[in-house]
């Protein structure tokens, strides 16, 4: 926390433009998701909040943390993930402990979120997400919105598709192999500015 309160001071105190403002969900395991924006540039029309706090089980205890902004007159809902890590890159249906289960049940769970309050909006799901988008269907956790594409974009899958020097962990460690793992999905009602 207080790494996070410097680096905002330290905005406030640069040489550059702006009046940042800073949020922290709160939680007691220290992992909160947070939101550093430069409000002289971005209207904030309501401060963040947690969702779907009943299924917190499936979002690793991080409950998803949405703002509402203005930016360029265009009113956006920014939902910022933070998915449970690891498991073994397939969907174990029998088991709820699995990890990509966990994960594919916190998609559903943001899908009719989506679909029951921010229909007809301009929404942005993004964070860490801690799958790739890239893989089939019978193991991609994110199926449900990949095979909406009217509905739905990942801003990012030219990149998961890419070159692995650009990916989100591109070799991290000794251990394990370069992945993507920090996505954006938006809402149709973005299409056109992202093209």
């Amino acid at each position: 926390e207080s790494y996070f309160i410097e680096l905002v001071n330290e905005l406030n105190n640069s040489e550059g433009s702006g009046d940042w403002v800073s949020y922290r969900a709160e939680d007691s395991n220290n992992l909160e998701l947070a939101y550093i924006i430069n409000s002289s540039v971005v209207e904030i029309i309501e401060e963040p909040y947690t969702i779907l706090e009943e299924w917190s089980y499936y979002f690793a205890n991080r409950l998803p943390y949405v703002v509402e902004v203005s930016y360029s007159g265009k009113n956006l809902f920014i939902i910022n993930n933070h998915y449970k890590c690891c498991g073994d890159g397939s969907i174990n249906e029998n088991d709820n402990w699995d990890e990509e289960y966990r994960r594919r049940q916190a998609n559903l769970l943001l899908e009719e979120y989506i679909k029951n309050n921010f229909a007809d909006e301009n929404v942005i799901l993004l964070g860490d997400l801690n799958d790739e988008i890239q893989e089939e269907e019978a193991n991609n956790v994110f199926w449900n919105f990949i095979s909406k594409p009217d509905e739905y974009l990942f801003a990012d899958m030219e990149i998961a598709m890419g070159d692995a020097d650009y990916w989100s962990w591109p070799g991290w460690s000794s251990n394990y192999s370069a992945t993507h793992l920090m996505h954006i999905l938006i809402s149709n009602e973005l299409f056109e500015e992202f093209n």
